[in-house]
């Protein structure tokens, strides 16, 4: 499917902060790899398009300028990376433009908080144009048939209110007060406050406003303007005060009086942002009625998607006015007389642009290279179960989005053996080089990644590359994403000296790190660590770990300590002296030796372990560890006994009440966490290094039993 896209556009450009406001006629802009050409047939004009023109706050726009964040309309173009949207589907530009989804508040789904985030009409040009272009992972899907021109004011009105109504922390049936109610944010979040279950008190000033919050479902209404005493008047509608404040109005003192009516344990949310405002709560008052503050800023991807929802279900609607895009002088002089109820929204289509269609390469721009053989050492098989052979593989080169890494080490996992029998139900492709732990050096950069350089260290782990748009990707639990590359799996591995790395997905290791050490915490430890964390343990709670001598379990036990647990490791008694010498569980205990092992944990813990985490490849370990969990604790299994069933006496599980819990490895979040402990000197590896060539060898150890620790590959023999 193909559309005619023109070479020039109307748009609304300034030249200098607080200059004249350029309706004219400006380039179509063509999409990088990574983005969506969309043709803006509405956009939403919100009162940060307002400060962006005036330059008034601290934050620097770039200049010349489109502003604008609020644009919905029609998919027209797509860069060559961009899988997730298609040409002809519904889409919308949103304040978050891009960011770089591989630091700490991307990887936990907090991208909004990037400090390299690219902000439509700020750093990015917006959407006061009929053609812009946005990052496609944070582009918003719009579902097809919805009206553009209300849709548009979502995408950043009510993302933010809806995001600081979940921020608020509110139970259904309580009360939250809506300051600024009748404003372009305040007449959504009344809205979604209403559909989330919540009573409704609107603050603002006069008839006409308070005639549009009690349409729009406020339960009351208070003018600020009449009222001679406001936080009386709050505390006396809401008996006792609100549980939440929403402070989308601009004015300072709003922000203090709502720190003095809100209810005791309740929760003031700051969204708002008055000029030079500083927020002041009486610090007595504050501490004795236990009161929170937050700020909340715009919302995440999930954020964006869950408030499209309630829009396309039809539990909100955009009060809006709809004018000309050449209108936004005006517009601006509205808002800067507070004049404005709802949301004002500019029609681009009104004025119609040239015909002349256009076809503009996408450009690419190389980063800095090194010299790279043609060739490199590599282990490969043709067939499950066939020979492993050492031989020699062409290097592979990056595309946009990858990087290549000169592989050190490898750790070598159970699972890397069950690749190559095949006796997993996870198809693999073939040929294949397997492998997915690991550790080296940044050789190649593709031409759209910033978040490695050339000479950096780097990981490759289990998930090589996620969608990045599904549910799962949005909201921090990658790992479940449908539509993945397994690294030794579904992509070639890392039995190979240069590996290629989805850029996001690569583990950024601390400089200085030991690479052989280091490789094995890339699944191994993290895993270990995954596990610990869904065991949901509070520090000096018992945690039983089954198998604490093999690859994962001496991960669990060091993390398990460190994160202040204490340890009972169960293992056989040929690895009670490195166990206990070298990982220093609480308790020791062989389940060989120690006669009923179930009633043994349950003594020593008295009563039971509040977590047991089941890292053995034995159907009979698991069913027994089962059975010393405590009342209310958690069962957690990582290893996987080939067919095996996992049994619980049901009676004896609803009579105390324990979880089951299965996970597979960890986060992009969970991995910066799991090298910060190796970096501190927390956690060790415990490793036997062996040649790349000599992999056969390490999975006949394996099978056998012999590795202690985690077996890793040298790829320089």
């Amino acid at each position: 499917m193909s559309t005619d896209i023109p070479k020039t556009q109307k748009a609304v450009v300034f030249y200098e902060n607080g200059g004249p406001l350029n309706y004219t006629d400006i380039p179509v802009p063509t999409p990088k790899p990574n983005e969506i050409l969309i043709n803006v047939k509405y956009s939403g004009v919100c009162h940060t398009d307002l400060h962006a023109w005036k330059g008034d706050w601290p934050l620097d726009t770039k200049l010349p300028l489109v502003g604008g964040h609020e644009g919905a309309g029609v998919v027209v173009a797509k860069g060559s990376e961009v899988k997730n949207f298609e040409i002809g589907d519904y889409a919308g530009i949103k304040w978050l433009n891009g960011s770089c989804m591989s630091c700490e508040l991307c990887e936990k789904s907090f991208e909004a908080n990037c400090a390299k985030a690219d902000l439509s009409g700020y750093t990015h040009d917006g959407s006061f144009q009929q053609y812009a272009t946005a990052d496609a992972v944070q582009a918003a899907h719009i579902p097809k048939g919805t009206d553009l021109a209300e849709v548009a004011p979502i995408l950043c009105a009510g993302v933010t209110v809806y995001k600081a109504l979940k921020t608020a922390d509110l139970a259904a049936g309580q009360w939250v007060a809506i300051s600024g109610a009748a404003g372009g944010l305040g007449s959504l979040a009344i809205q979604y406050a209403v559909a989330m279950g919540y009573r409704v008190l609107g603050i603002d000033g006069g008839e006409e406003k308070g005639k549009l919050c009690k349409e729009l479902g406020a339960e009351v209404f208070i003018d600020f303007t009449k009222s001679k005493d406001i936080v009386k008047d709050v505390q006396e509608a809401t008996n006792g005060g609100p549980h939440g404040v929403i402070n989308v109005s601009v004015s300072e003192k709003a922000i203090e009086q709502s720190t003095e009516y809100v209810r005791a344990c309740g929760t003031v949310v700051l969204v708002g942002l008055p000029a030079g405002a500083v927020a002041r709560a009486q610090v007595f008052s504050a501490v004795v009625k236990s009161v929170s503050i937050r700020g909340s800023y715009v919302g995440n991807r999930a954020d964006t998607r869950e408030a499209i929802d309630f829009f396309a279900r039809g539990l909100v609607k955009s009060p809006i006015k709809i004018v000309g895009l050449s209108e936004l002088p005006e517009v601006y002089q509205l808002m800067a007389d507070g004049k404005i109820l709802g949301r004002y929204v500019l029609d681009t289509s009104k004025y119609p642009t040239s015909s002349s269609d256009t076809s503009g390469d996408i450009k690419s721009h190389k980063k800095p290279t090194m010299t790279l053989p043609e060739k490199q050492k590599a282990v490969i098989f043709y067939e499950h179960g066939g020979p492993l052979q050492y031989t020699t593989v062409p290097v592979p080169q990056p595309s946009s989005t990858q990087i290549l890494i000169n592989i050190k080490y490898s750790g070598v996992c159970h699972s890397d053996l069950h690749a190559w029998k095949g006796d997993w139900p996870v198809p693999t492709i073939l040929p294949l080089i397997g492998g997915h732990e690991g550790a080296g050096v940044v050789v190649g950069v593709g031409s759209q990644v910033k978040n490695f350089k050339i000479g950096d260290l780097a990981g490759i782990k289990w998930i090589n590359r996620t969608c990045l748009t599904c549910e799962y990707c949005i909201g921090g639990e990658e790992t479940c994403c449908q539509d993945q590359d397994v690294s030794g799996y579904t992509v070639q591995g890392s039995f190979q000296q240069y590996v290629l790395a989805d850029a996001i997905q690569a583990a950024k290791i601390p400089k200085g790190s030991d690479l052989k050490e280091v490789a094995p915490l890339l699944c191994a430890g993290l895993t270990a660590y995954k596990a610990l964390k869904k065991a949901n343990l509070q520090q000096g709670q018992w945690v039983a770990i089954i198998g604490a001598g093999g690859g994962l379990g001496t991960y669990a036990v060091q993390l398990a300590n460190a994160m202040g647990f204490r340890v009972l490791a169960v293992e056989s008694g040929s690895k009670k002296e490195m166990i206990e010498k070298v990982l220093k569980p609480e308790v020791f205990v062989d389940f060989m030796a120690c006669g009923d092992v179930v009633e043994t944990v349950k003594k020593i813990t008295n009563g039971g372990a509040h977590a047991v985490i089941n890292f053995s490849a034995s159907e009979k370990a698991m069913n027994t560890g089962i059975k010393y969990v405590r009342t209310l604790g958690t069962f957690v299994i990582v290893g996987m006994p080939a067919n095996a069933i996992v049994q619980s006496d049901v009676g004896d599980q609803v009579d105390k009440q324990y979880n089951i819990k299965a996970i597979s490895v960890g986060t992009r979040a969970e991995m910066v966490e799991v090298l910060g402990f190796y970096e501190r000197g927390l956690v060790k590896s415990n490793v036997q290094v062996f040649g790349l060539s000599e992999l056969a060898k390490v999975y006949e150890l394996m099978e056998q039993g012999k590795i202690q620790g985690r077996a890793v590959v040298d790829t320089s023999r």
